[in-house]
This record gives C-alpha cells, structure tokens and sequence, in this order.
C-alpha cells in the first residue's frame, strides 16, 4: 500500500512539472491551474483503477515508476537543450526539480527491490 501512495505522490510531482515545463514553452497560450489540476486527478484515477484491477501490482508499480523516471530523464534533457539553444536560465530550475523528484521514484523502486515495503 505504501508504494502505491509513494507513486501517486511521484505521478502528481511528474505532471505539475511536466503540465508547467509545457506552459511555460508555449508562451502565447497558457494552461489554467484548474485544467492542470483536472489533467492530474484524471491521470491518477485510471492509474490507481489499473493498480488496484491488476493481477501482478508489483509489476505495474515497477512499469509506472520506470516510467515516471524516463518522463524526468527527457524533461532534464530537453531542459538542458533549451538551455543551452535559448542562454536562459529560467529551464534550470526545471532541471534542478526533476533531479530532485526524481529521487521519489526511485526510492519506490529500490524499496521494491529490496521488499522493503509491503506492495
């Protein structure tokens, strides 16, 4: 149950930075805050639907959270591109953020590998 708990936590951090990193690309038309929560809770009722319909949990909990962590992975690659194209440094603190919420994920997954945590 805790990893669930943690990989929701890891999925809401995913999207608001994602769901912002886009807004803030596209600078003529803006994303609402209720869109962007709307998008959130969305997301997290089919992801919690499929956790708690599926047979193997521990292995859809793996799959979401490796997948959360290659979302982070081309978020810190696009913002390193952009800013090193643009000579901004506004993307670095889309950098620094996904490198530190990255740590969530991957604590979800060690735990997993360890059994650390009851799935």
């Amino acid at each position: 149950m805790e990893l669930i708990i943690l990989t929701n936590i890891s999925i809401i951090l995913s999207l608001c930075l994602i769901l912002i990193f886009i807004n803030k690309l596209e600078e003529e038309k803006e994303l609402s805050l209720k869109t962007i929560i709307v998008t959130i809770i969305i997301i997290l009722f089919i992801v919690n639907c499929a956790y708690y319909l599926a047979e193997h949990k521990s292995s859809l909990l793996f799959h979401f959270n490796i997948f959360i962590i290659v979302a982070y992975i081309i978020l810190i690659i696009t913002g390193l591109f952009l800013a090193i194209s643009k000579s901004k440094t506004s993307y670095l603190k889309y950098i620094l953020f996904g490198i530190l919420f990255l740590i969530v994920p991957v604590y979800a997954i060690m735990m997993m590998a360890v059994g650390a945590m009851p799935i």
